[in-house]
């Protein structure tokens, strides 16, 4: 959120541009804080995104998200 080296503007572009793309913006974060402070909210949405690509479809149990993060779906312009 605020990220000024890449403005959150730059993940809504890449996931209008990319098939089936999240963004996730963690508030009060920026370029450096991301990886301290926000390192297990990130490691939670990877973990997440990995399971989703299991054969399974990610059949393990979900141990719930951090409340902090809030996704963006942005709809695709073609």
């Amino acid at each position: 959120e605020l990220d000024s080296q890449t403005p959150p503007w730059v993940g809504q572009t890449f996931a209008r541009l990319i098939p089936r793309a999240s963004l996730f913006v963690l508030p009060n974060l920026n370029h450096h804080s991301i990886l301290s402070a926000g390192r297990f909210q990130v490691a939670f949405l990877l973990r997440k995104f990995m399971q989703s690509l299991e054969p399974s479809g990610g059949s393990s149990p979900d141990t719930g998200g951090p409340p902090s993060v809030q996704e963006s779906r942005p709809s695709v312009n073609v």
